[in-house]
């Protein structure tokens, strides 16, 4: 059995905060730039409003509200839409890769080689412990040196 302590779970640790931190600033960019969106729109629409108003066109103000307000909608429905993708997109990238990992190391155990770990931050010494281990183990279950 492989000793748990061989390879470096914070090592898999920094990586999840990394992808978390970058999911994490490519969400506020994203908010950003909708903000800035729905703002340049507010501003248009209501300079449009003030002077179809200040030129006693009422009922185009009226209709260039409920134009503003069918657009605002229309872009926050996208980007909630869009945010449920990216979040879907993100959590299958993140079970393939666990899917990955896991597959890896299991090909490992059963043929102790563990150098296709280098890819999921084993280090060169943790791969040879690991290699190490595994023929340690086979000898003890084997029974040869009884």
């Amino acid at each position: 059995m492989i000793n748990p302590h061989l390879y470096d779970a914070g090592f898999f640790h920094q990586i999840e905060i990394q992808r978390a931190s970058f999911n994490e600033y490519a969400e506020a960019d994203a908010l950003s730039n909708l903000e800035l969106q729905r703002t340049q729109l507010a501003a248009q629409y209501q300079n449009d409003i003030a002077q179809a108003i200040n030129t006693g066109k009422l009922e185009e103000a009226y209709a260039l509200y409920g134009e503003y307000v069918r657009v605002d909608d229309s872009i926050l429905s996208t980007a909630l839409a869009q945010a449920g993708l990216n979040a879907d997109a993100f959590g299958m990238n993140n079970s393939i890769y666990n899917m990955k990992k896991s597959d890896a190391l299991a090909l490992a155990q059963y043929t102790g080689d563990y150098s296709g770990m280098a890819i999921y931050g084993w280090t060169p010494q943790q791969i040879a412990a690991a290699n190490q281990q595994w023929v340690d183990d086979k000898i003890a279950d084997s029974g040869f040196l009884d």
